[in-house]
């Protein structure tokens, strides 16, 4: 198997087929994702990244609990120099706590939506 790097596409070549890089709206959509499921702590060099939705697991379920998740996932997504805001809602349900955010990002694209499920 051939890796070979081509320059002017920036892409990875398979032999001959592109890998890519992924950009956009679909890699923010994950990147912020990826914030929200990483504990602060997680990331040995970014101590300071992450999210602690994980806190909120086991505790009762009810609004305020819900509230305060919401406002942590709003931290930590407004701490992303790609977003412009975002509002998050959180809730529980048969499974755990579902947090739901609509991100308006910074670069001019549409709102995207990000969501979270907490066991």
């Amino acid at each position: 198997m051939d890796l070979a790097w081509h320059p002017s596409h920036y892409t990875l070549l398979l032999e001959g087929a592109g890998l890519g890089l992924e950009g956009g709206m679909q890699q923010l959509a994950k990147a912020l994702y990826r914030r929200l499921i990483t504990y602060p702590g997680e990331l040995p060099a970014h101590p300071d990244y992450g999210c602690r939705l994980r806190d909120y697991a086991g505790l009762p379920a009810d609004a305020w609990v819900a509230r305060l998740a919401a406002l942590e996932a709003k931290r930590a997504l407004e701490a992303d120099p790609r977003v412009e805001r975002a509002e998050v809602e959180a809730y529980h349900d048969a499974d755990g706590l579902q947090v739901v955010a609509k991100v308006k990002p910074v670069a001019g694209w549409d709102e995207i939506v990000v969501e979270v499920r907490v066991p």
